[in-house]
């Protein structure tokens, strides 16, 4: 799919490839946490309301991290109660999510952009990664605010397939990178 727009300037998929070699020669762990905010900002970006912009922008001029969790195991079980989505399950483990602001989650068919404040965060740290603040969280009946919805239904599914399209383009090209670094030490 097309590149989402910001301040009328197109974003670069190949410039972010690129940074991410880089970055992976240097460490991987390093790397992830680094790169973590992109697909939560451009998924706000294409999908996200006003009020959604707001609060992930908000944190990231301040300093902060947003975490991208696939439910690639279809683990979530998102439910409407008295108009308001609530999800419940275990995320991750997932790069930056013992620090991050906010999470980006892609389910099924739900895009859902979930603040993590009062999220139940156990941080592991896995060898070699420390650097990316790895965490699992687990949901139980979580509310997602009706702005932080990005999409649902087909739609989801195909913001879903963009989403993970940035993502693996950025994974591989860091993990380049990390292959390149070990062979020329």
């Amino acid at each position: 799919s097309a590149p989402p727009r910001a301040a009328g300037t197109a974003y670069s998929h190949t410039l972010r490839a690129l940074r991410g070699f880089e970055l992976g020669r240097g460490c991987a762990g390093l790397a992830a946490l680094l790169e973590t905010n992109v697909e939560p900002a451009l998924a706000v970006a294409a999908w996200g309301t006003p009020a959604a912009q707001q609060a992930l922008y908000a944190s990231l001029a301040d300093g902060g991290l947003a975490a991208f969790a696939h439910d690639s195991r279809g683990s979530l079980a998102i439910e409407a109660s008295a108009g308001t989505l609530r999800i419940s399950g275990k995320l991750g483990p997932t790069p930056a999510l013992a620090v991050a602001s906010h999470v980006l989650i892609a389910a099924r068919d739900a895009l859902l952009l979930l603040p993590a404040d009062g999220l139940q965060r156990r941080p592991i740290m896995p060898s070699g990664w420390r650097a990316a603040q790895w965490a699992t969280a687990v949901l139980e009946a979580h509310p997602v605010p009706d702005d932080f919805v990005l999409a649902r239904g087909a739609q989801a599914q195909a913001a879903i397939a963009a989403v993970l399209s940035w993502a693996r383009t950025s994974l591989a090209a860091r993990a380049a990178g990390v292959a390149t670094g070990a062979v020329a030490d």
